[in-house]
């Protein structure tokens, strides 16, 4: 009886000390994670940049009659967040964060504001490049995402809902495309890093870092039935985001195959050619299987897509192809990506797009250079002057338009309280429309 007694008090003894040992640790553990995010946010801090866009909008009214009516400005303001890529002032953020807007101003960390500039955009992927006048900046460094696992701890730091620097911790929470969840438009291109970091309205375009401060990602977008959080964001993997914006920024230009693909249990398949697009021209065949491209083997429809991309336009791509079982070599030279998309012109009001051979069959017209409006604004001055989706512009005042380009020179320096007249293509009929501020 005394035995069992002393072994009980013994026990009762080493139980706590036990357990405050574990306590400690977990403390310890826990202290250090804590040290690991505060040396993470110290580290990005400087290469983090708050955005503020201004937008100018032309209201108009009409009156009991239908005519227009004396036309006001409207400003609205918006908020975003960017990562500083370079020391002399380039600034990574979304697409979206600048669309539209009349102006940009950029605050460091070090609270001074400068006017920015935009350099280009990279609608597909939903990226734009900054430029302020500065110098000394503190670059983010960018590592390549492919070794990033599910269930890494990660950081999202931006600005949300116009708090600077915010940091907010979370895992990577699923890697691989999102399946249109958030652009349905874009579902086959998507391939974003999924996390369950908060990211609010405000963080778009900023730092994903990993627990080393590194760049794994540019937040982008969130999928929410509450406007808010409810931790399913997404970011562009950093691999993506580098390549995206040093091409911005070198040429302003993207690589163009005029293919869609998809993907069999053989490989990359090619589903469709443009007619007049580099793969037909040079002998790529509907049923084609791409196996390599400029030597890479292409494994993916994904990587098919980034590597096209990644190219300039004009250079040569060499094209490895399996058609009917034997392996055949081509040599394609790559058109402008930039004039086969939708292109907002938002002074204006109107998105268009480089007239293709499926345009011109889908219209009723002869293949023509030219441009076709694909969307019009509500309230603008493209809709209030009568231009509709599917108008051809080929021209504007006597100089002819073949393409996006040519029609972005043209229409940038106009003024719109004077006018600018537009030759016009419409259900096959030839005219003019002046495109004017009421």
């Amino acid at each position: 009886m005394i035995r069992t007694l002393t072994v009980v008090l013994m026990l009762a003894i080493v139980a706590p000390v036990i357990a405050q040992d574990d306590a400690a640790e977990q403390l310890k553990y826990a202290r250090g994670l804590s040290a690991a995010f505060r040396a993470a946010a110290d580290r990005i801090e400087p290469s983090v940049a708050h955005i503020t866009t201004r937008t100018e909008q032309i209201v108009r009214r009409r009156d009991f009659f239908g005519r227009p009516m004396r036309a006001r400005r409207q400003y609205s303001s918006g908020l975003g967040s960017g990562v500083v890529i370079s020391e002399d002032g380039y600034i990574l953020s979304n697409a979206h964060v600048v669309e539209n807007a009349t102006e940009l101003l950029v605050r460091l960390h070090t609270g001074r504001e400068y006017p920015a500039r935009l350099v280009g955009t990279d609608p597909k992927h939903d990226l734009a490049v900054l430029k302020i006048d500065e110098s000394g900046l503190t670059p983010a460094t960018f590592v390549e995402t492919d070794t990033l696992d599910v269930g890494e701890w990660v950081l999202a730091v931006g600005s949300p809902f116009g708090y600077s620097n915010t940091v907010t911790a979370g895992i990577v929470s699923a890697r691989g495309p999102s399946y249109g969840l958030v652009h349905d438009e874009l579902s086959s291109l998507e391939n974003y890093i999924q996390t369950d970091a908060a990211i609010n309205p405000g963080n778009s375009g900023g730092p994903l870092i990993n627990l080393e401060g590194e760049v794994v990602g540019v937040n982008t977008a969130i999928f929410s039935r509450v406007g808010g959080s409810v931790g399913l964001g997404f970011a562009i993997p950093a691999d993506v985001a580098s390549k995206s914006y040093k091409e911005i920024i070198r040429t302003k230009a993207r690589g163009w195959l005029g293919v869609e693909v998809d993907e069999s249990e053989e490989g990359v398949i090619i589903t469709a050619t443009s007619p007049n697009g580099p793969a037909s021209i040079h002998g790529v065949l509907l049923g084609d299987l791409v196996r390599a491209f400029n030597g890479q083997r292409v494994r993916s429809s994904r990587q098919l897509v980034d590597l096209i991309q990644a190219s300039r336009p004009g250079a040569k791509a060499q094209l490895e192809l399996i058609r009917n079982g034997k392996k055949i070599r081509l040599e394609v030279e790559l058109g402008d990506w930039g004039l086969h998309v939708s292109r907002l012109f938002g002074g204006a009001g109107f998105r268009a797009q480089t007239m293709t051979s499926r345009f011109a069959r889908e219209l009723g017209v002869n293949e023509v250079d030219g441009v076709v409006v694909t969307d019009v604004r509500s309230g603008g001055i493209a809709e209030f002057s009568g231009l509709r989706p599917r108008d051809v512009i080929v021209g504007v005042q006597d100089l002819p338009v073949a393409n996006t380009t040519e029609l972005d020179e043209l229409l940038r320096d106009v003024d719109f309280a004077e006018g600018v007249r537009l030759r016009v293509i419409r259900k096959g009929r030839r005219g003019y429309l002046d495109l004017v501020e009421f």
